[in-house]
């Protein structure tokens, strides 16, 4: 029984780990595409803004 419960726990650590993951890659991928429509229409902060956010997702999908 002991060694069930010790499959079960890993089964669901992983699967929070996975899930975290593919979470992490969506707002990486937001971010990316808010970024570039920032900087298609521009406005003074719209430049700020699009430039952090597009780094920022850049650096999300390398991790």
């Amino acid at each position: 029984m002991e060694s069930f419960h010790n499959i079960y726990i890993h089964s669901i650590t992983k699967y929070k780990s996975m899930k975290d993951d593919t979470t992490r890659e969506i707002i990486a991928i937001i971010a990316i595409i808010l970024g570039v429509l920032m900087l298609i229409y521009p406005q003074l902060v719209g430049y700020l803004a699009g430039l952090f956010l597009i780094i920022y997702g850049i650096l999300e999908l390398i991790k």
